[in-house]
């Protein structure tokens, strides 16, 4: 799935959610490590106005979700 995704960049992919998924704390660190994947690709492919969204609710919900080892801060550039 992660190839045929890759390679087809106007397949949208649901920015929100897989935020909202990765910000939980109470979900599993394997579905929030797949979902934080997911969301870089998502964010690429959004317009800017949903890109503006998503930086500000992540910036919200950052400071709620618990400090996991294997999770990874989204690039700078996603800040851009």
């Amino acid at each position: 799935m992660n190839k045929r995704i890759r390679d087809q960049p106007a397949i949208r992919l649901p920015l929100r959610e897989l935020l909202a998924l990765f910000l939980d704390g109470t979900a599993a660190p394997m579905p929030r490590n797949f979902a934080l994947v997911y969301a870089e690709m998502a964010f690429d492919r959004a317009p800017a106005a949903e890109r503006l969204e998503s930086v500000r609710a992540a910036g919200v919900g950052m400071p709620a979700r618990k400090r996991s080892g294997a999770a990874r801060p989204l690039p700078l550039s996603a800040l851009i």
